[in-house]
């Protein structure tokens, strides 16, 4: 018998729009900012979209008024959620637009990251967004480093993803804010996929700073719904919950749809996670109640594992094995997705023992055996594959789960020891003899991190870097970063089975 006891989960994002702030049209502020908009302009909802003000109004003088129009609408429609309206009057402009000017460059990016909303199929536009920046540098060459990126990432090649998002970070610094914002926010979620939340929430920290000191207020729900996210994967459900409605708060006063997607994921999650079903429930019906808004595959992910879970609490395993077969492809078994909870892969293996589905259970198995071998030296992975082996073999051991639906609350458990730490920055046991800036960035260069990536995200020069490494290097008696990935893996690994995972 497999046992299940409450604990930590899973992390995740999905940008959706922007938002508006007062009541005035567009046209307004661009008079402000000492531009002329024409005078029909689509009214906002509120504001001034930041996409437009940051990217259309400082180059509105090389646009005619009726393109001006039409991307006024092109925006205002990508926040309020009506991406095909959007993306047509976006093709629109690309087509009659001169590109050799500035503004050419930004709209052909806004047109890329719309189309990669819009149609998701893996190597869709990635492959279009690569073969078109060889040597180039701007807003498309950031959103297209952004799509690949995910591409990579969903389809299960994590290195490759993660590289091409700190490459999309790297070049949208000194561009347009809002390109920050998306380069980063990806960065901050796939860290925290990952459990390497620490660093996630210095991420999300710069963000914040972000929202704030570039007045984009329109997208301040971001930061919120990152940190909900943090908040599950750390075990705070009640937080989690309380900054998910937050952040359902602010979009909806920006009248916008940011946020909405993964708020009402994590919403559902958390409120599984303490045993409240019906508000489990009415978490998925509220992830439903906007079926046109986009959704990274995360929060998509999320939730169907979130109405797999009711069904085997409602209507128990067999149910609970049918949805696994129908939604199997929205599971994000292919990627990272996969492992924001350790235990999922698991947890799928005993529901399917539990039906008595051999095939189900091997099939799950096999998926996070796959995504593992395809990732070799990531801690979590072979965690989660240690987990879902023990399954399989019908060991009886109790892990931390979401997915159980709060049994086990009263006695809460202990986290295995590559759960993700909280947002107050809990680090895993240091590397022996290493000092604690030493045993950062051991564990980044082990994840794969080149130096220069390394020195960016600490804050760092690449010399320091280099410097640090060299002594982490003499301590460990070590000469290579292969060698030093396997230390950094082999730390994270939790007890044999069947020893309850030691508190971290």
């Amino acid at each position: 018998m497999f046992h299940w006891i409450v604990g930590p989960g899973s992390f995740s994002w999905a940008i959706t729009g922007g938002g508006l702030m007062d009541g005035s049209t567009t046209g307004n502020v661009l008079e402000q900012e000492g531009d002329t908009a024409p005078s029909s302009a689509v009214s906002a909802p509120s504001s001034i979209s930041d996409l437009l003000y940051l990217i259309a109004a400082q180059q509105a003088d090389m646009i005619s008024p009726e393109m001006m129009q039409r991307l006024n609408h092109a925006y205002i429609c990508y926040l309020r959620g009506d991406l095909e309206s959007g993306l047509n009057s976006v093709n629109g402009v690309v087509t009659e637009l001169d590109p050799t000017i500035p503004a050419y460059d930004d709209v052909r990016a806004l047109r890329l990251f719309l189309l990669g909303m819009v149609d998701q199929r893996p190597g869709r536009w990635a492959a279009t967004a690569a073969g078109r920046t060889s040597g180039e540098a701007g807003s498309y060459r950031v959103v297209s480093l952004c799509v690949a990126s995910n591409d990579y990432w969903y389809s299960g090649r994590l290195f490759q993803g993660l590289r091409s998002n700190h490459f999309a970070v790297q070049q949208a610094r000194g561009g347009a804010a809002t390109w920050r914002l998306y380069s980063g926010t990806l960065l901050a979620k796939k860290l925290s996929d990952l459990h390497i939340c620490d660093q996630a929430a210095r991420v999300i920290a710069k963000l914040q700073g972000l929202v704030d000191g570039s007045g984009l207020q329109a997208f301040e729900s971001i930061p919120e719904a990152l940190r909900s996210l943090l908040l599950l994967q750390s075990g705070q459900y009640d937080k989690a919950i309380d900054s998910a409605n937050r952040a359902i708060r602010i979009a909806e006063q920006r009248a916008t749809i940011v946020g909405i997607k993964l708020a009402t994921s994590v919403s559902a999650m958390a409120h599984l996670a303490l045993g409240d079903q019906s508000g489990a429930a009415a978490g998925l019906e509220a992830f439903h109640a906007h079926p046109d808004c986009y959704a990274l595959p995360d929060s998509v992910a999320r939730v169907a594992f979130v109405d797999t879970a009711l069904a085997a609490l409602r209507d128990g395993p067999c149910a609970a094995a049918e949805r696994i077969r129908t939604q199997w492809n929205l599971l994000g078994t292919d990627s990272a997705t996969f492992v924001e909870d350790l235990t999922r892969p698991a947890w799928l293996v005993s529901v399917a023992h539990q039906a008595n589905d051999a095939a189900l259970a091997e099939q799950s198995l096999n998926a996070i055996e796959r995504l593992a071998s395809n990732n070799q030296g990531l801690s979590p992975l072979e965690t989660a594959v240690r987990y879902a082996r023990a399954a399989y073999k019908g060991e009886d051991l109790e892990l931390p789960s979401m997915l159980d639906g709060g049994a086990g609350r009263r006695t809460r458990p202990s986290c295995p020891r590559s759960a993700p730490p909280a947002p107050q920055h809990v680090h895993p046991p240091r590397l022996p003899s290493l000092s604690q800036r030493e045993d950062e960035i051991a564990r980044l260069v082990g994840f794969g991190l080149t130096n220069v990536q390394v020195a960016n995200q600490l804050g760092l020069s690449p010399h320091t870097v280099n410097f640090h490494l060299r002594n982490i290097f003499r301590k460990l008696s070590i000469s290579t970063r292969v060698k030093l990935s396997r230390i950094v893996a082999q730390s994270d690994r939790p007890p044999d089975p069947p020893v309850t995972p030691a508190e971290h």
